[in-house]
């Protein structure tokens, strides 16, 4: 028996790996006690690095900071590739993604039909969903520690908060364990509000329209592309596109065309608000 087997080895450390959006790619690094935080910048450019963290570490969580729900899925697709790459399913990393409420607090059709494709997605791949204040900001590694006891917790909020509780060094307007989700919830969320047509006949209520969304989706998993494609969220959910081309052609409709009709529009305008 040799005088190694005497060595203490020193305590593996906890890794937390956050993927923000960004064009420029770049990681930033910081070490505390028991725990190593990368916060990784453009992802999508790092795939290389991230893999390799991957594998050194093997006791990683790893977190998404939402942007909007393409760049959302790209991540959900890079990751669902690492993992079945590298890990059994029994052994794959915690997953979470974090939403700025800002994202969230808007009490709309759009919102809403959001916040279900997001829990779809994140209930596809096991992810959980958090919304706190200044998600951006929180990147230091106690406040990440906090928000992840929040989850080891199972602590429930399913319903967007706009007072954020205050109980706990992380509060929270939206926590929702992917353990704890599931289609019906999803379905029950669209069955509860109502808004103006032609909005409300997107919010997904019908299971045969989210059983239509995850056939299109497991096609989409199923490719083997590195980069998704632009127009991954039409394929899955082609209605949200739908959404924004009519806003888009509304506008596009209503702008002035020549500079006296921009006057024109400028002296209306001016009329009413003296008027009122």
């Amino acid at each position: 028996m040799g005088v190694a087997n005497f060595i203490p080895k020193d305590k593996e450390k906890e890794q937390i790996l956050i993927l923000r959006h960004g064009s420029i790619p770049q990681v930033e690094c910081f070490e505390e006690n028991d725990t190593i935080l990368h916060i990784v910048t453009n992802p999508l450019a790092l795939r290389l690095f991230i893999t390799h963290r991957l594998q050194q570490h093997p006791k990683t969580v790893v977190i998404i900071e939402f942007n909007n729900l393409k760049d959302t899925c790209e991540l959900y697709h890079l990751l669902y590739q690492l993992f079945n790459n590298e890990f059994r399913e029994s052994a794959r990393p915690p997953l979470m993604i974090m939403v700025d409420p800002k994202d969230l607090s808007e009490y709309s059709a759009s919102s809403t039909l959001r916040l279900q494709l997001l829990r779809y997605l994140s209930l596809k791949h096991g992810s959980n969903i958090a919304s706190v204040p200044r998600a951006s900001q929180a990147m230091n590694i106690g406040q990440i520690r906090a928000l992840l006891d929040i989850h080891k917790n199972n602590r429930v909020v399913p319903i967007y908060t706009e007072t954020a509780s205050s109980d706990s060094p992380m509060p929270v307007h939206l926590n929702i364990p992917s353990s704890w989700d599931s289609w019906n919830k999803i379905l029950m969320h669209g069955r509860s509000v109502m808004f103006p047509e032609p909005e409300n006949e997107y919010i997904i209520r019908e299971e045969n329209k989210l059983r239509d969304l995850d056939e299109k989706y497991e096609k989409h998993l199923s490719q083997k592309k590195e980069k998704v494609p632009t127009s991954v969220l039409q394929e899955f959910f082609p209605e949200s596109a739908d959404v924004k081309r009519k806003s888009v052609e509304m506008a596009i409709s209503t702008a002035p065309r020549t500079m006296q009709e921009f006057l024109q529009q400028v002296t209306q305008l001016r009329r009413e608000t003296l008027t009122n």
